[in-house]
């Protein structure tokens, strides 16, 4: 499934994750479907936490360089129709296999 760039998406970023209708908590114990760059960001949290975790078990000491250089060198460009670098950064973020 392809996905492209939303309207609302910052330009100059690093890289991209979803953030279009995902599911989130709500007020009052409920979820509901939200959009914006702040849907985003905890999935590219959660990608890195597991490439943190993947180095961690590689290796003892993991350092933000080696974090940050596997993190980008993860995302691929393959779903995301029409893109840009200045839209999508280094990808669609991935995580480790």
């Amino acid at each position: 499934n392809a996905c492209k760039v939303a309207p609302f998406s910052n330009t100059g970023v690093r890289v991209v994750a979803p953030g279009v209708r995902i599911l989130s908590a709500l007020p009052g114990n409920r979820f509901g479907k939200m959009s914006g760059t702040s849907t985003a960001v905890p999935h590219v949290c959660g990608v890195a936490a597991l490439w943190q975790e993947l180095l961690q078990q590689q290796s003892r000491t993991v350092s933000g360089q080696l974090l940050q250089d596997r993190l980008l060198g993860s995302c691929s460009y393959q779903t995301i129709e029409e893109a840009h670098e200045a839209d999508v950064g280094a990808g669609l973020v991935q995580a480790p296999p």
